[in-house]
């Protein structure tokens, strides 16, 4: 399970919700969407000596080892740990851009404090604000999450930018959960009724409410560089916002993690959180187990994807023989010269770095 913020979680953190587990809600759940099977291998897979929450556009992948500590790793870099003041005892990474600089949350012992740190070129530094976790970083290397502003009561959705904190000033607390490289953020925010909404947010407009008709309740779950956002409404489902357009998607038992440039969307898909499976969805294809995309032999149970880049590479984890929450990458196959998988008891191969 990933680390929980002491200070504010939403509904809705890191795509999971009640929503999922609560599909009569939705009115597509009468009309399960059945994923297909592939008699060929479609990704080939990589074994990651670290639990993966993100992966960059030029590959770097960030998220927590075994021992509850953050990490970045990139094929020609290995492993690398993300030291943080002996204070903060639990880490993990959520976010990286193309460049490895890498962002995430730590917490004390007691979990009675939370900061979020920035690590770039070998160096850790924590962001101000009380009560923070940073969640995503993009190329030019703009920092959003949620954190307590000075004056502030609860903590609401951020932006740390050139080691300043700015609040983006949208009723009523929350958390800002992405940002692409137009530095367009999504998030999710409280009306004054306690209710939890979707919202996109750029320097020219400010924030905008993403509300489907008759909803109560909404949540942005992944953005992609060209400004479209996944959202999931109650009632109504999942939908792809574009250009104004809120497009149905038929995947109700679906919990939403990623989405690239291409509109296909990772996640994981299941009745329950034990029966969960990793997934990958797009418009000519529909709902697809990755477990049926990387050949019958793997030896691999793919439970959740935790992210996918614009090269459709895929991150996540799963079980692998003995080994709970083991790491993968899915490189789509004839596209990249990742090292192949080991066993479950090897690092990924190292070769020199950049």
């Amino acid at each position: 399970m990933s680390l929980v913020a002491a200070a504010f979680v939403l509904p809705l953190a890191n795509g999971q919700s009640k929503l999922q587990d609560n599909p009569e809600n939705s009115p597509q759940t009468k009309a399960q969407a059945t994923p297909k099977t592939e008699r060929a291998p479609t990704y080939r897979l990589v074994e990651l000596p670290l639990r993966p929450l993100a992966i960059s556009d030029s590959g770097w992948v960030t998220g927590n080892t075994a021992d509850h500590t953050a990490a970045r790793w990139s094929s020609q870099s290995g492993l690398e740990h993300i030291s943080l003041p002996s204070e903060f005892v639990l880490s993990e990474g959520t976010g990286i851009n193309s460049k490895g600089d890498a962002v995430g949350v730590a917490f004390t012992t007691d979990s009675s404090r939370s900061v979020a740190f920035l690590f770039r070129q070998g160096k850790t530094s924590l962001l101000p604000g009380e009560q923070s976790r940073a969640d995503g970083i993009n190329d030019a290397g703009e920092i959003i999450g949620q954190s307590k502003p000075p004056g502030q009561k609860a903590v609401g959705p951020v932006q740390w930018k050139n080691d300043t904190l700015l609040d983006l000033k949208i009723c009523c607390a929350g958390t800002a959960r992405r940002i692409n490289g137009n530095s367009q953020i999504i998030g999710d925010t409280y009306d004054l009724k306690g209710h939890y909404h979707a919202f996109l947010w750029d320097t020219e407009h400010g924030s905008r409410l993403l509300s489907t008709a008759g909803e109560e309740y909404s949540s942005a779950l992944a953005l992609n560089p060209r400004g479209e956002v996944v959202v999931r409404a109650v009632p109504g489902g999942l939908f792809l916002y574009s250009a104004g357009r809120f497009e149905p998607i038929d995947a109700p038992q679906a919990a939403v993690r990623g989405l690239n440039k291409d509109e296909v969307v990772v996640g994981s898909f299941g009745t329950n959180p034990e029966a969960q499976r990793a997934f990958v969805w797009d418009k000519a294809h529909g709902l697809r187990d990755l477990n049926a995309l990387i050949g019958a032999n793997a030896g691999w149970k793919l439970e959740v994807a935790t992210g996918i880049n614009d090269r459709g590479e895929i991150v996540g984890w799963g079980d692998h023989g003995e080994t709970e929450n083991a790491g993968f990458l899915l490189v789509p196959l004839g596209k990249s010269k990742i090292p192949a998988s080991r066993s479950s008891s090897a690092a990924p191969e190292r070769t020199p770095a950049r």
